[in-house]
């Protein structure tokens, strides 16, 4: 007798021996029982799990002598004769081989006799999917209304190409893959029936390879049982003859990739390769490995989430313990991406070496939760507020023109007062003392003696630069610079409106510690800065303030400074007299930043632009802070940054002033309104400049010819920054 293969030798004869599909093997035994069958069912599923098998139980159940039945005997006639394919009234059709209309005709003339022998005829049309549309339409009739002797069972697995007018004259059911549990154990029952002993790991491996399909595990024992013979049956050789990679193997190239080390899992996948296992093959296993790692760490006590004998699940769980979570997230993405690179390229061991280096180097990541921590912890710190700050850069970072001139956002070029400014203190004239002591209201000096740096100019050192400062005064200034950055939605090259009166000559005779090459002129209506006005000055240089003449006509703006004195140097007598306060505070605080600008010291500039000149009187100068700055005030009120603040005031003034910031509180802020820092100014000045260029514009003959033409005014936002 020839040899009957495992499939057919254990194929189920009763609906309670199928494996796998008790959810209609129990619908069938219930309309068998309740004397409500079907005349058409549709059997829906994957390879190997049953549908063709069921197909004859049915026709069993059907025919049985002792039927209908769900149980049928198998030892009748009709049953024999069914299971031994030889009933003459059992049709079992191929739908790829017999899928035209002619067959289908025949078919249709067939059912109008009467079974021969059996009670009903029964027609199986395997892969019906393959029928034409023509022989589909020509069974409508047919599977709607047939003999009350015929029965019609479709079987498929693309049910998605079966016609709806099919699928809705038969009863569907859906098959689906068998469980990894109830396949092994399937599995178990049918070795010890055949006194074969095989290893747990070899029985999970053939599972993990079928896939699901009872059929295709049957085939892969069958492989096996030929291979080892009478030997026991061992996971390393079930893994040899498949060509599969064995659990250990996975477990060896995953432990090398997560311990970084790419050459122990570059030749595990060359002897791999050796043993025939192919690149995909394995790549997939790597994969499959992983997944079954990341379900173990988040659920260490589901079992039936994992394939695999007991001894496997623990090894797996142990395994999973010592791997970082983010490190095996980034392992299986990549491995996922080598497996979809692997089936689009002719080089595939390439492929997957590359991918093994990739894997094995990959540096960590951050997990988004820490992340999400430490922005939080940011957003606490970090307020809404002014980006003055942003202007600098570096070492030495370069403070761009704030909106004080028009020109720089019209386009319009001007002379640069600034750079006219320096290039006289980088290549002074050379002037005889008869020159120099000719000039009234001047102290005489060496002719080869340099210029003297103005106050306001001398280095100020900073706070980082101390010995003994803590470095992270680096990263608050950093921090202060990024606030101002992404808060301010002022711009600092917008133009503002200012009286073209702002600048006036400074006389000649004025005595100031300052070169009279280095003087600046000295705004006369200086007081005009806190409201826009209509006319824009063309070139507005912030100065320093010095020490009215008798015989000037310039009226000091701000505190008096102290006097040069002729001959050789002594040190500064102080005054410890107060500093009289300016006409117009904030003006005044506005050209003691432009002067910290100039000396570069922009972080400075950056802290206290935003704040708001509270108080200045004899007794010193008071900033505030509103709420939504308290951040950048907790910084501008550091030792550092007050000492280097009154160290530029000293030098500036020539005596010591005092310098108080804090913050303010809601109903201060709401209360003092009138009261604006340097940037609210800013704002102010450039919503002034944009409604009068927009009204130039408006007032453009193009403009009123484009109204004159189209016959209704504009709608679109005029750009005035072009």
């Amino acid at each position: 007798m020839s040899y009957l293969v495992l499939a057919r030798k254990y194929r189920p004869s009763t609906f309670s021996e199928v494996v796998g599909q008790e959810h209609v093997t129990r619908t069938l035994a219930n309309a068998f029982a309740s004397g409500r069958v079907h005349h058409a069912f549709l059997f829906c599923g994957p390879r190997g799990v049953g549908k063709t098998t069921l197909a004859r139980i049915l026709g069993k159940a059907l025919n049985c002598e002792n039927g209908p039945t769900a149980e049928p005997c198998g030892t009748c006639s009709a049953c024999e004769t069914i299971t031994n394919g030889n009933a003459v009234d059992y049709f079992e059709m191929d739908g790829a081989s017999n899928r035209g209309i002619d067959s289908i005709r025949d078919l249709t003339e067939a059912v109008r006799y009467q079974p021969a022998m059996l009670r009903k005829k029964v027609y199986v049309i395997d892969e019906v999917h393959m029928l034409t549309a023509e022989a589909f339409n020509a069974l409508l009739k047919t599977l709607e209304e047939p003999p009350p002797h015929v029965c019609f069972v479709l079987a498929t697995t693309e049910p998605h190409k079966v016609p709806n007018t099919i699928l809705s004259r038969c009863q569907r059911y859906d098959f689906k893959l068998v469980p990894a549990q109830r396949l092994t154990a399937h599995l178990t029952k049918i070795f010890t029936a055949e006194a074969l002993q095989i290893e747990p790991g070899a029985i999970a491996l053939v599972v993990r390879e079928s896939g699901g399909s009872v059929r295709d595990a049957l085939s892969l024992c069958d492989q096996v049982i030929s291979y080892v013979g009478t030997a026991d049956i061992k996971e390393a050789s079930v893994a040899e003859v498949l060509g599969v990679a064995d659990r250990s193997l996975t477990t060896r190239l995953v432990t090398s990739l997560a311990e970084g080390d790419a050459r122990t899992a570059l030749e595990a996948v060359a002897q791999a390769v050796e043993r025939g296992i192919g690149e995909v093959q394995l790549a997939r296993a790597i994969v499959r490995h992983l997944r079954d790692l990341a379900v173990m760490q988040v659920a260490p006590d589901s079992d039936s989430l994992v394939e695999g004998s007991a001894d496997e699940r623990d090894d797996i769980r142990q395994e999973a313990q010592s791997l970082d979570r983010m490190r095996l997230i980034q392992m299986f993405d990549r491995m996922v991406r080598a497996c979809e690179e692997l089936g689009q390229t002719q080089q595939p061991r390439l492929v997957l070496d590359l991918a093994m280096i990739d894997v094995a180097t990959l540096e960590p990541v951050v997990p988004l939760g820490d992340l999400l921590d430490r922005l939080a912890t940011l957003e606490r710190h970090l307020d809404t507020g002014s980006r003055g700050g942003s202007r600098s850069g570096g070492q030495q970072r370069k403070r761009p023109a704030t909106s004080r001139s028009p020109s720089r956002s019209t386009g319009r070029s001007r002379p640069d007062a600034r750079s006219d400014r320096d290039s006289r203190h980088a290549a002074p004239e050379p002037r005889s003392p008869d020159s120099v002591a000719d000039a009234p209201g001047q102290s005489s000096r060496p002719s080869n003696a340099e210029p003297p740096v103005p106050p306001g100019f001398e280095e100020i050192p900073h706070p980082a630069e101390v010995p003994g400062n803590d470095t992270a005064i680096e990263a608050d200034i950093a921090g202060a610079e990024h606030i101002a950055a992404e808060t301010s939605p002022v711009s600092s090259d917008v133009a503002s409106p200012v009286s073209s009166d702002v600048a006036s000559p400074v006389s000649s005779d004025v005595a100031s510690p300052v070169s009279s090459d280095v003087a600046s002129p000295v705004s006369s209506d200086v007081a005009s800065l806190a409201s826009p006005v209509s006319q824009p000055h063309t070139a507005r240089t912030p100065v320093m303030p010095t020490r009215s003449d008798p015989q000037s006509s310039a009226a000091p703006s701000g505190p008096e400074p102290a006097a040069a004195h002729s001959g050789p140097e002594r040190p500064v007598e102080t005054d410890q007299s107060a500093v009289q306060p300016p006409d117009d505070p904030l003006a005044e605080w506005e050209r003691l930043l432009d002067r910290l600008s100039d000396a570069r010291k922009n972080t400075l500039v950056g802290l206290y632009e935003p704040g708001r000149v509270l108080r200045w009187d004899q007794s010193g100068i008071e900033i505030g802070f509103t709420p939504s700055m308290s951040s950048l005030a907790d910084m501008a009120t550091s030792s550092d940054y007050i000492d280097a603040m009154k160290s530029f005031l000293r030098q500036h003034y020539g005596r010591p002033v005092e310098l108080t910031v804090r913050v303010l509180t809601e109903e201060e802020a709401t209360s003092m309104e009138a009261s604006r820092s340097v940037v609210e100014l800013n704002q102010l000045r450039a919503e002034e400049e944009h409604k009068k260029r927009e009204a130039e514009v408006r007032l453009h003959p193009i403009y009123t010819k484009v109204i004159e033409t189209f016959g209704k005014p504009m709608k679109e936002e005029i750009n005035t920054d072009v």
